[in-house]
């Protein structure tokens, strides 16, 4: 039981981590590119 559960576990995080990388690379580009075009327009 212990090693079924650590594997789900260790799985289920390897694919949050995943998902929360692409989420901060995309919202950091966003940002990143957001910035410059709201500070030229002001």
């Amino acid at each position: 039981m212990n090693n079924l559960i650590s594997h789900d576990f260790q799985q289920a995080m390897q694919i949050l981590g995943v998902f929360i990388g692409l989420y901060a690379i995309i919202f950091g580009l966003l940002l990143g590119t957001d910035q410059p075009k709201l500070k030229k327009q002001k």
